[in-house]
């Protein structure tokens, strides 16, 4: 069941893994990789939309703002700095879920648990941890991406591994500790049985 959970939240990011793939070094590979993220986001995120999940209402807010800034307004700040402001877009969408009580990892787990414990306060916790697991990742990416566009030093190859690590560890992380929480969830009811 977790990994069906872990699917939906890996999807929520194919708009931004598509765009890390897609979008180029050229100005019109930038205006494709947006208008093109901006349409899968709209496509795979329809229900999300309706039901109102932080991560796709941001996803396709970024995008239609960056098809704009890009394609309206030919805005070339926005360009240059497009490396830093993804990861921190990420941020600030991670960071704003908690602030408005709607961990964005909340809006997944629901969609794959029991509607009896969504209001208990340890899947709320477990939640709201993740949250604030991934919302670090992406500060820590903003920071890397951000010594990058700064030319602070090393190899382009670290910058890369230090960039896309923390998604990979994100992921891995978030099975680990929704496993662990589960086990100690079921230890928990047989000690008190």
């Amino acid at each position: 069941m977790f990994m069906r959970g872990l699917l939906k939240l890996t999807i929520g990011f194919l708009p931004w893994i598509a765009f890390a793939i897609l979008a180029g070094p050229s100005l019109l590979s930038l205006e494709i990789a947006m208008g093109a993220c901006l349409t899968l986001s709209l496509i795979i995120g329809f229900k999300q939309l309706k039901k109102g999940f932080i991560l796709t209402w941001g996803t396709v807010i970024f995008f239609a703002f960056g098809l704009f800034m890009v394609v309206g307004e030919n805005n070339m700040w926005f360009v240059t700095h497009l490396s830093v402001l993804v990861p921190a877009t990420l941020a600030a969408i991670a960071w704003v879920s908690l602030l408005v009580g709607k961990p964005f990892v909340l809006q997944y787990a629901k969609e794959d648990t029991d509607p009896a414990i969504w209001d208990k306060p340890g899947f709320i916790a477990v939640c709201r941890h993740l949250t604030i697991v991934w919302g670090s990742l992406f500060i820590f990416s903003t920071l890397v991406a951000l010594a990058k566009y700064l030319r602070l030093g090393g190899p382009g190859w670290l910058y890369t591994v230090l960039s896309t690590g923390p998604t990979l560890f994100g992921v891995a992380y978030t099975e680990w500790y929704k496993k662990r929480k589960q086990a100690e969830g079921r230890k928990l009811a047989l000690q008190n049985s």
